[in-house]
């Protein structure tokens, strides 16, 4: 899997949720090896989250930076 296709499955699963109304992209990168992906979410109670998620493709698998 490619960086694009990875990054578009994320928005896909995002987009499809029964529970988000809203999806804000605030930062979206694409490197050469990496990307990262940054969005607000907002939830159909009106509550949001923010998240962010760094990853890698290695070996045609999806390797994730684990963070706190």
């Amino acid at each position: 899997m490619i960086l694009e296709q990875y990054m578009a499955a994320v928005k896909e699963k995002l987009a499809g949720s029964s529970i988000i109304s809203t999806i804000e992209v605030s930062d979206e990168q694409i490197f050469r090896n990496r990307g990262y992906f940054r969005a607000r979410l907002t939830l159909i109670n009106s509550d949001f989250l923010e998240i962010a998620e760094s990853f890698a493709i290695q070996d045609n698998q999806t390797l994730l930076k684990k963070g706190i």
